[in-house]
């Protein structure tokens, strides 16, 4: 039993022994293992990043500035390029200068002329406003066959044409009496005469017949007034500037 005992206590002291030279081992081993760091962070960085660093250029990378040079000139907005200057030039009515204007008021003459006879046709066959001119024989005959009122061309017979234009202004037809039209001025210009006449109503106490009717005025030009130049262009406007009737004689 002794024996027993003893070899026990003498195993457990073994073991005590191994184990402790076993943990002295150990932390001999760990004091004198290399120390290893760890791995610095992996820094990632997205591929528009990346685009936006290249493309940041450093300060030695930018072009040097001179201070002595002129910034370039920019446009005037207000002016028109050549092709929107050459439309606007193309779209704008041209506007005669005072000296056109002057000429033009000195070359308009106004023409003396007295009335032959002034009224409303009913036998007339014309189916516009109309302008005729007389100033032979001839268009006295050419008048009574057109015209086919014997009553007018009696009037234009009593003139002498040798001196004298006769011109008449017929308005019509108009479907009722009352009507009338008279000349007001006659203007010479550079193979034009231009004249103004007004168109007039019955009144509202007027008694009015429902019967077609040709209102005219006859008016006499004297000739030396008036020298004869053909190809000449007559019209005759309302106050309105609105055309009444053009004619070109002789």
């Amino acid at each position: 039993m002794f024996h027993y005992t003893r070899n026990v206590k003498s195993a457990v002291t073994i073991l005590i022994f191994l184990s402790a030279s076993w943990l002295s081992a150990c932390e001999s081993n760990s004091a004198s293992a290399p120390q290893v760091e760890a791995p610095p962070p992996v820094q990632t960085t997205s591929p528009q990043e990346s685009d936006a660093e290249e493309s940041v250029a450093s300060p030695t990378d930018m072009p040097a500035v001179n201070p002595t040079t002129e910034p370039a000139s920019l446009p005037d907005p207000t002016s028109n390029p050549p092709e929107d200057q050459e439309q606007a030039q193309s779209g704008t009515e041209e506007v005669p200068t005072p000296e056109e204007t002057s000429l033009q008021a000195a070359s308009t003459t106004s023409l003396a002329f007295t009335t032959l006879n002034q009224g409303a046709s009913m036998t007339l066959q014309l189916d516009k406003p109309s302008i005729f001119i007389a100033g032979t024989q001839d268009d006295i005959e050419a008048l009574k066959t057109g015209l086919a009122d014997p009553e007018i061309t009696q009037f234009i017979e009593t003139v002498d044409l040798n001196t004298n234009w006769v011109v008449g202004i017929i308005q019509g037809p108009i479907g009722s009496s009352g009507y009338g039209i008279e000349i007001q001025s006659v203007n010479q210009m550079p193979n034009e005469i231009t004249m103004v006449a007004d168109l007039t109503e019955p009144g509202p106490d007027q008694m009015t017949s429902d019967v077609i009717t040709y209102p005219y005025h006859l008016i006499v030009i004297p000739k030396n007034e008036l020298p004869e130049n053909p190809g000449t262009s007559w019209s005759v406007y309302t106050g309105s500037n609105e055309l009444l009737a053009q004619e070109s004689y002789p």
